[in-house]
């Protein structure tokens, strides 16, 4: 399921006129596939190893190859899946890849706005945008978030924080 610029507009109030959207860079994307695959690799190492050496387990070294890719797979549906709006009436979040899910803050509940960028970011030369409320929003364990919205890994981070700064 790939939510394109065609239709996040589905998800989106009719009303609202969109001032901004972005998707991850695809910069983060390389990454963050180049570091999933890394992980499963690293963890499934040694069992694979024995699979192959062992020829008569050779089933299990194609499942845990499977699993390797799978995981590879997931990241790259996780990130085509995530869409970021910001509207003349708040910012929208449209993620999920079988159930799409939309966060939604208005305007007039933003306190605060976070431009961060760590050094990885830095050297992608890509942003995250933090999006706080009062009291930040609860967990599904009833612990506490510090943000709302998170905008995350963006190329655009510039301009929309200064869209954000200009409607808060």
């Amino acid at each position: 399921m790939n939510l394109t610029n065609e239709n996040y507009l589905d998800y989106i109030n009719s009303d609202d006129k969109v001032l901004f959207h972005t998707k991850q860079s695809p910069k983060y994307l390389l990454l963050s596939v180049l570091k999933t695959f890394i992980i499963s690799l690293i963890i499934l190492t040694y069992p694979l190893l024995v699979c192959i050496s062992e020829l008569k387990n050779i089933n299990l070294a194609y499942i845990l190859s499977a699993i390797i890719i799978l995981s590879v797979v997931f990241d790259f549906l996780r990130y085509q899946s995530v869409h970021y709006a910001i509207t003349n009436k708040g910012v929208y979040k449209i993620f999920g890849i079988l159930n799409k899910k939309i966060k939604f803050v208005p305007f007039r509940k933003i306190t605060d706005t976070a431009l961060n960028i760590n050094v990885l970011e830095s050297i992608l030369s890509i942003g995250t945008i933090n999006i706080s409320t009062a009291g930040g929003t609860k967990t599904y364990s009833g612990t506490s978030q510090p943000y709302e919205i998170s905008i995350k890994h963006i190329d655009e981070y510039k301009r929309a924080n200064e869209i954000l700064s200009k409607n808060i």
